[in-house]
């Protein structure tokens, strides 16, 4: 029974990883703030469960450290998708004609982001304010 637990803990540690390392990749790419904090928290997830597994040697870097470094870099991660998210959103201002179109674009940016604000350090939620408050003031112009 040793012997197959061991084996199922290297299946389920192999799919996790997969898993993680998919999160990742998403995580750095996605401008939507609703898919990062998912994603963000299926990663966080399965790396606690990577730490739980016994009998799995793993190559590299180990998931109690993997675990940590996310944890440390989380409002790094944050502010990044921020800048994704506002790029993309300007963009799209940029190209509506009215006023009320491109505020009303800025205003589903602050809201959408602050949705997720319980999860964010102070100077996270100050540069989104920063952000909100100069593009309302450019459109007013």
């Amino acid at each position: 029974m040793g012997l197959f637990s061991n084996k199922n803990n290297q299946f389920i540690a192999a799919q996790d990883l997969k898993i993680v390392q998919d999160c990742v990749r998403i995580i750095n790419s996605t401008k939507k703030p609703n898919i990062f904090f998912e994603r963000y928290e299926l990663m966080e997830q399965k790396l606690n469960n990577l730490v739980k597994l016994h009998g799995v040697h793993y190559s590299g870097t180990s998931p109690r450290n993997m675990l940590k470094q996310v944890r440390q870099k989380e409002q790094a991660a944050i502010y990044d998708m921020v800048d994704r998210y506002f790029a993309d959103i300007s963009f799209k201002a940029a190209g509506l004609k009215t006023e009320k179109a491109k505020q009303n674009t800025y205003n589903t940016f602050l809201s959408t982001l602050e949705l997720y604000y319980s999860q964010m350090n102070p100077d996270n939620i100050n540069y989104i304010k920063q952000l909100y408050e100069n593009s309302i003031k450019k459109v007013g112009k």
